[in-house]
């Protein structure tokens, strides 16, 4: 008997449907967001590598704050000493401030204004302070161009350099979320920097709030003058594409 020509020349049905159901649930468990053991471990703080040797950013990464190296700015370039909330929040696209202490200062004309070197990149970088006497400190946040969302994954980073010219400590960072532009809202991590040169903090957490807004203020108790730039923040996902025949047949083997 010639076997071979008893053999349909096609798959059955149910075979069809078999393959047709597993190749769709893969399609979805390979689109599912990605887990981090450690999105909420301490930040990462590294001093800067300087000029040409920065970290490259993962290609499918896209900044979602406006302004976040304070580029864009209705300022002439110059070095803008102890400015009021109102006059920064006019000034500098993005950035809405609301400290009590009420006097950023914002440098754009790319030197160091005679404090913490020049900016990181560009041409601006802005100081944020809290006072010895008062405890009254600066605080800003910036715009997004998408709301953060509750449960999905984010980087976040800065750089930041301190001077102690003015005050004795160095102090840390605070970097909040928030639906308000004038309140510091939902703690999610801080970093310091040294006197030394830029320093960049990077951290990955799992958004706990929904919010529209990045804050940043100076930590409690300490007396500091933070000069501060480049600042990103960065959902992490995970590109459908990347997983391949062999994941699936590990799936369902």
């Amino acid at each position: 008997m010639n076997t071979k020509a008893n053999r349909p020349s096609t798959l059955p049905v149910p075979t069809i449907l078999t393959i047709l159901s597993i190749l769709a649930t893969g399609i979805l468990v390979s689109s599912a967001p990605l887990a981090f053991a450690d999105a909420n471990s301490p930040p990462n703080i590294v001093s800067d590598p300087g000029p040409g040797h920065a970290p490259a950013a993962p290609a499918n990464r896209d900044n979602m704050i406006l302004n976040g190296d304070f580029e864009v700015s209705s300022y002439e370039p110059g070095c803008h000493f102890n400015q009021s909330n109102g006059d920064i929040t006019t000034s500098v696209a993005g950035i809405t401030a609301w400290g009590e202490a009420n006097e950023i200062d914002y440098m754009n004309d790319g030197s160091d204004c005679g404090y913490a070197g020049p900016p990181q990149s560009g041409e601006a970088k802005l100081a944020i302070h809290r006072q010895s006497i008062l405890d009254a400190a600066d605080s800003f946040c910036f715009e997004l161009d998408s709301p953060v969302v509750a449960g999905v994954t984010y980087t976040a980073s800065f750089y930041v350099q301190a001077n102690t010219d003015f005050e004795p400590d160095v102090g840390a960072v605070e970097i909040g979320l928030a639906e308000d532009a004038t309140s510091f809202g939902t703690f999610i991590f801080s970093g310091a920097g040294t006197t030394e040169g830029w320093t960049q903090v990077e951290y990955t957490f799992v958004a706990p709030v929904t919010a529209s807004y990045l804050c940043v203020q100076l930590e409690a108790n300490t007396a500091a003058w933070n000069h501060l730039d480049n600042f990103s923040l960065e959902q992490i996902t995970v590109a459908t594409d990347q997983v391949s025949w062999g994941t699936l047949k590990s799936v369902y083997r």
